[in-house]
């Protein structure tokens, strides 16, 4: 692993910062005709993403970062983002030394705390979306960006970690057990994200967004206490 970024610099960093951990719209089938990397939003995929650019049409993002993956930067495109910052750990087809996505051809998407987390690949993970992050985090740092607006599109199991990694740096300070619970708890779905702000005196809460309906968060909150 790098040598971590000084937990110092990190806060000073973060501080009035939001981080969007976005996963693409609805996709094409996994039919076999075409390589994971190359499945192309659908209308209703494309539908999902106009609604999340509704919800975010008065944050400009200072930095977005994509994987390789045609449905996120076709996700990006649609929200106006033509040239992110591709980074390949956030795929999975094209990174094949990410553990996370591995263990995700075995487990699936559950939530980390539902199986990730007591697999016998857990701190290899945990180690890679540390590297992962302190990627990102020296991108922003070498900007000289503070509190950014920053967005990142991926595969939805590696997004969670990076979230989780996020806490792991500043879960001491006020709401960060809320941050927490959202990294571990979250089953991100198509066309849904993650939502950090991170306040002047490094308070931090999240949510996930769209919000679902009403019915949908009943339904949500009986399986998650079943």
């Amino acid at each position: 692993m790098n040598t971590p970024l000084r937990h110092e610099t990190v806060m000073e960093i973060l501080r009035g910062s939001q981080f969007v951990f976005l996963r693409h719209g609805q996709i094409s089938p996994n039919d076999g005709k075409r390589p994971e990397h190359l499945r192309f939003l659908v209308a209703e995929g494309i539908k999902q993403i106009q609604t999340l650019r509704l919800l975010f049409q008065e944050t400009q993002f200072d930095v977005v970062y994509s994987s390789p993956h045609l449905a996120d930067t076709s996700t990006l495109q649609r929200l106006g983002y033509h040239e992110p910052i591709v980074f390949g750990s956030l795929g999975s087809e094209k990174s094949p030394n990410n553990p996370i996505t591995s263990v995700l051809s075995e487990l699936g998407y559950v939530p980390l705390n539902e199986g990730y987390f007591q697999h016998k690949k857990t701190d290899e993970m945990k180690i890679f979306a540390q590297n992962a992050l302190q990627h990102i985090l020296q991108i922003i740092l070498d900007k000289d960006l503070k509190g950014p607006a920053v967005m990142i599109v991926g595969h939805a199991v590696t997004l969670e970690f990076l979230l989780w990694a996020l806490n792991s740096y500043i879960g001491e300070h006020l709401g960060f057990a809320q941050v927490q619970r959202m990294a571990l708890e979250t089953n991100l779905s198509e066309g849904s994200c993650l939502h950090l702000k991170i306040d002047a005196n490094s308070n931090g809460h999240c949510e996930l967004l769209p919000k679902p309906e009403p019915q949908q968060a009943e339904l949500h909150h009986e399986l998650a206490h079943a």
